[in-house]
């Protein structure tokens, strides 16, 4: 822990106080982040930055496509052997179609189909 900082953050607390009513205007608003808890600071972060980007629907209608073709004896390595990002927001499954949730910048809930789907 930073000790001196910890003596300071009357000091850094006006400081930042001063700077905000000087600097904040509608142009260029400042904005704080409760950072008690670094992740869901970050997620409330992100979420407010893309809020504040103007948004327009443009899915588009699914697109079609045949089977894949067969693998022939192409044989794919093992998943273990293969470095994977951590799937920290899993798809939700929902029978054979996966749809991803999003949410859009009023805060609400919205599904998105796939963009591709396979004939059977």
């Amino acid at each position: 822990m930073d000790i001196e900082s910890r003596n300071r953050c009357v000091e850094y607390s006006k400081s930042k106080d001063t700077m905000f009513s000087k600097a904040h205007m509608p142009e260029a608003p400042w904005f704080a982040v409760e950072a008690n808890e670094k992740r869901r600071a970050r997620l409330n972060c992100l979420r407010h930055i893309l809020s504040r980007v103007p948004y327009e629907d443009m899915t588009t209608p699914p697109i079609k496509m045949s089977k894949r073709p067969k693998q022939g004896s192409y044989k794919r390595p093992p998943l273990n052997e293969q470095f994977f990002v951590p799937n920290n927001y899993p798809y939700k499954s929902y029978g054979k179609k996966n749809l991803l949730s999003n949410i859009n910048r009023n805060g609400a809930i919205i599904t998105l189909k796939p963009i591709f789907t396979h004939e059977d």
